[in-house]
C-alpha cells in the first residue's frame, strides 16, 4: 500500500464532501455485510458520486494525465462498540485511490488478506469472505488529508471504527488497474509501513 504525492484537496472541496457525506449517513438502507459474519458489529456503508467530481478530476489531471470520477464512501457505526466492515473484494474498481476526510476513530485499521481475485474471474462480483477463511497479511493505520493507493482486488477490511469515516475515492475513467498505476506513477509513491511486518520484526527484541 502506498501514499501518493497528489495535491491536497482545497478546504471548500473538503467542506462540500463533509456536507454530502453527512446526508448520506442518514440513509437507513445502508449496506452492512452483517449476513456474512453475524457475530460481529458491522459498520454500514454508502457510496455516491461526488457532486463536484469534475473539480477533483481537474485538480489531479496535471499529475495523473487522465480523467477520473470521484465518489464519496461513508462508513458509520450504529452501536457504542467498535465496528468492522467485513473482508471483501470490490465489484468494479481495480484500485482504490483514496483521500481520507475523517478516519472514523484514532485506531481505525485497514487490513489485507491472503486472497486475491483470480485474473480469469468472469463474474467480477462483490464478494464477502468470512474472517475464519482468511489469513491477515497486512495492516495499516492511514493518515487524514493524504492520498493513498491500494489493490481492491486483494481481500480487505476496515476495523475498529468508532465514528463516521468519510473517504473520497477516485476511479480512472478507463478503470486502470493497480499494477499499471504502480508502474506508470512510481515517482509519486511512498510505501506505507505494514504494521504486521513491523510487529513481527520486533517481537523478539
Amino acid at each position: 500500500m502506498y501514499y501518493v504525492n497528489l495535491p491536497e484537496l482545497p478546504i471548500n472541496v473538503v467542506h462540500s464532501i463533509q456536507i454530502q457525506a453527512n446526508v448520506m449517513a442518514l440513509d437507513e438502507n445502508s449496506y452492512s455485510g452483517r449476513e456474512y459474519n453475524k457475530d460481529k458489529n458491522f459498520a454500514y456503508t454508502e457510496i455516491e458520486e461526488f457532486l463536484y467530481s469534475k473539480l477533483v478530476s481537474d485538480l489531479l489531471l496535471p499529475k495523473l494525465k487522465k480523467p477520473t470520477t470521484s465518489y464519496i464512501f461513508v462508513l458509520r457505526n450504529k452501536q457504542n462498540i467498535p465496528a468492522d466492515f467485513p473482508p471483501h473484494l470490490d465489484l468494479y474498481r481495480k484500485l482504490s485511490l483514496n483521500y481520507i476526510i475523517e478516519t472514523g476513530g484514532s485506531n481505525v485499521q485497514t487490513s489485507f488478506y491472503d486472497l486475491e481475485r483470480p485474473k480469469d474471474d468472469k463474474e467480477f462480483k462483490t464478494k464477502n469472505i468470512p474472517y475464519e477463511d482468511l489469513i491477515k497479511t497486512q495492516k495499516y493505520v492511514l493518515s487524514k488529508n493524504k492520498w493513498n493507493l491500494s489493490n481492491t482486488q486483494v481481500c480487505h477490511s476496515v476495523e475498529n471504527l468508532n465514528d463516521l469515516r468519510i473517504i473520497l475515492f477516485v476511479v480512472f475513467d478507463d478503470n486502470t488497474d493497480y499494477e499499471t498505476f504502480t508502474k506508470d506513477y512510481t515517482e509519486l509513491l511512498t510505501e506505507v509501513p505494514n504494521l504486521l511486518t513491523v510487529f513481527n520484526s520486533n517481537k523478539f527484541i
